[in-house]
């Protein structure tokens, strides 16, 4: 596949953990990447050696997914060194403190709460202002995991009702469809 043909998909988080994976299991599946990461720079550059070694394309960029303007930037950068931008993989996020809520300072709530819900949404809507297709995958981690909502009213494959996850589409929320034969939700 050349350059020109590969998918581009932007990572953010793309440095550790979940993001790193998806680098890695991108890069074996033939995308071009960016890794965006906001502090280690060392580890973002690690990943990125990793993923070369696939024989795709991968960049660094250093974006706080908090900031609209970094969040531009990323996009950008990645549409010009990489080409069209075909997805995201929105994995930046952070748990920031590990205690009772009550003790938790109000400082370190709203750095959670930038981080992981504003900064994905920052993404998913620059990610819906330029691109035309492609997918965009939230990351879940066990302490920034999407919404789970019982919903009774849906047929399931099971006798008890079992939680369902929002799924986005690129113009609304909706709730999984269900499958003809198993009844059960779509997460596509």
């Amino acid at each position: 596949m050349t350059d020109d043909q590969r998918p581009v998909t932007i990572v953010t988080g793309g440095s550790r953990g979940i993001g790193a994976a998806s680098v890695a299991h991108l890069a074996r599946a033939g995308h071009d990447i960016a890794v965006g990461y906001r502090d280690d720079q060392a580890a973002a550059i690690r990943v990125v050696s990793t993923a070369t070694a696939e024989g795709v394309r991968c960049i660094a960029i250093r974006a706080d997914v908090t900031r609209e303007g970094d969040v531009q930037t990323l996009f950008a950068t990645a549409a010009e060194q990489l080409g069209a931008v075909t997805g995201l993989v929105n994995s930046a996020g952070l748990t920031g403190h590990i205690g009772d809520l009550a003790e938790t300072p109000v400082e370190i709530i709203r750095l959670v709460i930038d981080v992981n819900l504003l900064g994905a949404v920052l993404c998913a809507r620059r990610a819906a202002q330029v691109m035309s297709g492609g997918a965009v995958v939230a990351a879940a981690r066990s302490s920034t995991s999407p919404p789970v909502l019982p919903r009774s009213d849906l047929p399931t494959s099971t006798s008890t009702t079992r939680p369902r996850r929002l799924r986005s589409t690129r113009s609304r929320w909706a709730w999984p469809r269900s499958s003809p034969t198993t009844g059960s939700g779509s997460t596509r």
